[in-house]
């Protein structure tokens, strides 16, 4: 009887590693590509991060953190293309290899847009015209309009008196 155990303990240790075995290689036949995404200054930038196979022209999309950190998961090896076109900076792009169990990092470093770049301001960014503040011409303008109004009542009830 203790023999029948004894077998039966190997037959399920090897039936184990038979499963173990093809998850370990599907988790370690990928890529991990993470990193930080900041400002000149250093201040984290939270944006959409892209990343496209250069070969098969698949592409991978993240957002960066509150941190400006971002991290792709299980990426098939090959050569890729990561970018960022981030609101009020000049676009990032970088060419990189990542292979079969590499964990890489790129930072991307962000520069504000130059003179001839262009930025893109949304309406949605923009505050409605109706609460902008009334510019002084109109604030004069209503002012002097309340005043003679102001002057010619008094004028019509000193006549009135007199």
């Amino acid at each position: 009887m203790t023999n029948i155990r004894w077998w039966e303990f190997v037959l399920l240790g090897f039936f184990c590693l038979g499963w173990a075995r093809p998850v370990f290689s599907q988790a370690t036949a990928q890529a991990q590509l993470n990193g930080t995404v900041r400002d000149q200054s250093g201040a984290a930038v939270k944006t959409a991060i892209n990343l496209r196979n250069v070969d098969t022209n698949q592409t991978y999309t993240t957002s960066s953190s509150d941190a400006g950190y971002y991290i792709f998961t299980n990426v098939p090896p090959g050569t890729y293309e990561l970018s960022v076109d981030a609101s009020g900076f000049a676009r990032f792009a970088l060419s990189l290899p990542l292979s079969v169990g590499q964990i890489a990092t790129a930072d991307v470093p962000l520069k504000v847009a130059a003179a001839g770049e262009k930025i893109v301001v949304s309406a949605e960014s923009m505050p409605p015209l109706s609460n902008a503040p009334r510019g002084t011409s109109e604030i004069n303008r209503i002012f002097t309009a309340s005043a003679s109004r102001r002057s010619s009542s008094s004028r019509h009830s000193s006549s009135l008196l007199g």
